[in-house]
């Protein structure tokens, strides 16, 4: 017969446990000529048994025939392949003698055949490593070596067992030393269009991982000097990007992030400080200089070696960072948590967003400090739990001072403009009792006790509940609450352990915080210093009242659920009150809220007419005969003429 068709093979064909059906397009003479390979979805491949695993129907010459196997392979879940081969046996069936008959048909057969066996023969050199024409290479492989690679002579013309020094550290992959090998001569591309192809080298050094310089991040090895590599690796760099992988790693002393602009430090594992008192354990930016738009991810920072109540530890510093990100899962543990600190007053910390999740159990929690010109201004703050826990290190011989947000005062440039945007904070912690003695107006507090951001009488005849200033007195306390002060001893007071919030400079602002505390929110307090100037408290938050603010300060503002307390140091009006739609519309209304519903019983109009539904009351008027003196009464104007309000009925 003619055979037109140069193929050998047919499929391969998808196996999804339904068909059994699979045609080939192949001369074959035999049945037994059809070779059936099945590869299963793990990429495992088998020879299928003829007779047993399938079986070959229809074979009609040219026009090829079926395979059906005997059984469905695979399933729709986990597909497989099935590929159909034409292997004839290499042998010679043809038997001509003398004299016997000479047919055409027994020559055809043995041509078809040798034909067979080309066509198959080719198709395994299709397969094979070929060299190209003209170059006069051999692929001639030397005689085996173990454990040798094979690879090009340094002539580039044969191939030649490589001794295992020369593939592993000069030429081959494992090569990592010499930036041209290793990953460099790995290629990768992105399944996208419009991607271009690159080496895997290129691709990893988009980021640079701690792990890159031998951090174990297992929680046991000190990682500190790897990670301090790594950061003076990254500080030649534009913009980098750093990130510390899934795992807690250990540091025993204070790394340092001095890196250029535009950088990245992404945590996804955790830091665990293993540092001793008055050590800081983590340091973004640097003395000198502004570090701008820096970005930190995920910090979470704890220190191991427990609570550091009064050393000077500081969990993470922040010096001089402009136009920077600081997202903060968790710091706790140390004096300071979270410290913010400038010295540069070109820039400081300014213009930065901070996002919390729990800064926790440091003296301190969030701590700010000028010095020489710096600057602490134009900074939001998120959320954030600011929070002592119950077992918060409090002793009975001892007040341990904690705060958690401190706007310090710096006179040379204050802090102002800081807005911090729905923070909670709460005390769990039992506040220290103690006792104090009066002299007739001097409180002095027994021996025995640290010095303190403040304290609560408890009892004695001073009323219940008045707060005394930070210090350790004595005190004075002439004309507290309008009352004479007898002499006693044995006064109860609480010492003000935990303070929400102690806030100086100008401008900053607190919007609707959560007050909790676990003894009694009548001894928490957020404070407004003597340094503190048109500062304000906006918002119902949660849980305080006027009790919970001590306010020293120059026009603050706040609002509690006692209602809204404006200040101002201007000879403006404190408030200024126009409604531009009709001058007698309101602009003040005053109502029953005990009615049900509300109703209005005052108010005022824009044109200053007033309207009270009850009885006007007028303290302190003197009777007088004469209409001429206007001490102690009222004027009034109606309808042109002044009329004036006298104590006495007989003058009216």
């Amino acid at each position: 017969m003619v055979l037109t068709s140069t193929s050998t093979t047919a499929g391969p064909f998808v196996t999804n446990g339904t068909n059994v059906s699979f045609q080939f397009l192949f001369m074959v003479s035999d049945p037994s000529d059809v070779s059936v390979y099945h590869t299963n979805a793990s990429g495992e491949t088998t020879q299928l048994t003829g007779g047993v695993d399938y079986t070959v129907s229809t074979v009609a010459g040219i026009t090829g025939g079926t395979v059906i196997t005997s059984q469905a392979l695979d399933s729709s879940s986990a597909n497989g392949t099935l590929l159909i081969k034409r292997e004839v046996a290499i042998t010679q069936n043809a038997k001509i003698r003398n004299q016997s008959a000479f047919y055409p048909s027994i020559h055809e057969d043995a041509l078809d055949k040798l034909t067979m066996i080309d066509q198959q023969q080719q198709e395994q050199v299709d397969r094979s490593i070929k060299v190209a024409n003209g170059t006069g290479l051999t692929l001639e492989i030397a005689e085996a070596s173990p454990g040798c690679p094979i690879g090009w002579d340094p002539t580039g013309t044969k191939l030649i067992n490589l001794p295992t020094s020369y593939s592993a550290y000069d030429t081959a992959l494992g090569d990592a030393d010499d930036l041209s090998h290793g990953d460099a001569l790995i290629a990768m591309k992105q399944h996208l269009t419009g991607a271009v192809r690159r080496t895997s080298d290129s691709k990893a050094q988009e980021t640079i991982s701690v792990m890159d310089f031998g951090a174990a991040g297992d929680g046991v090895t000190d990682d500190t000097t790897a990670i301090n590599n790594a950061i003076t690796a990254i500080s030649t760099l534009t913009a980098p990007r750093l990130i510390f992988p899934t795992g807690v790693y250990k540091i025993t002393s204070n790394i340092n992030f001095t890196v250029p602009d535009n950088t990245t430090i992404e945590f996804i594992g955790t830091l665990s400080a293993a540092v001793g008192n008055g050590i800081t354990a983590v340091t973004f930016g640097s003395s000198g200089k502004n570090t701008n738009h820096l970005r930190v991810k995920g910090l979470w920072l704890n220190r191991s070696t427990g609570y550091d109540t009064s050393s000077g530890s500081i969990g993470v510093k922040v010096q001089d960072c402009v136009y920077s990100d600081f997202d903060i899962r968790c710091i706790q543990g140390f004096t300071f948590g979270l410290y913010l600190y400038s010295e540069s007053g070109n820039g400081g910390i300014s213009y930065c967003q901070f996002k919390f999740g729990t800064i926790r159990n440091n003296a301190w929690n969030l701590y700010t400090q000028c010095y020489v010109d710096g600057y602490i201004n134009e900074n939001n703050f998120y959320g954030g739990s600011f929070a002592h826990d119950s077992n918060y290190g409090v002793s009975s011989s001892s007040v341990i001072r904690a705060c958690h947000v401190y706007l310090s005062y710096f006179a040379a440039s204050p802090l102002n403009n800081n807005r911090f945007f729905g923070p909670s904070f709460e005390n769990h912690f039992t506040p220290y009792s103690f006792n104090g003695t009066i002299s007739g107006t001097t409180l002095t507090v027994n021996s025995g006790t640290a010095p303190l951001q403040g304290m609560w009488i408890t009892g004695g005849t001073i009323p219940a509940g008045t707060y005394i200033s930070s210090g350790t007195g004595p005190f004075t306390l002439a004309n507290v609450n309008g009352a004479s002060i007898p002499s006693q001893s044995n006064v109860s007071m609480v010492g003000m352990q935990g303070v929400a919030a102690l806030i100086s400079g100008q401008q900053n602002i607190i919007f609707a915080p959560r007050m909790e505390n676990g003894p009694g929110p009548a001894n928490y307090q957020i404070q407004f210093s003597d340094q503190s100037a048109y500062c304000q408290l906006l918002g119902l938050g949660f849980n305080y009242w006027n009790v919970n603010i001590y306010d020293s300060g120059a026009a603050n503002c706040y609002q509690t659920r006692d209602g809204m307390t404006l200040q101002s140091s201007s000879a403006a009006s404190v408030l200024q009150i126009a409604n531009t739609n009709s001058t007698s519309n309101h602009l003040w209304s005053g109502k029953n809220g005990t009615a049900s519903p509300a109703v209005e019983t005052s108010w005022i109009d824009g044109d200053g007419k007033a309207s009270f539904a009850g009885a006007i009351a007028i303290g302190n008027l003197v009777s007088s005969s004469s209409s001429n003196s206007v001490t102690n009464k009222v004027k009034i104007n109606i309808g042109g003429t002044w009329y004036y309000l006298l104590a006495s009925t007989s003058n009216s």
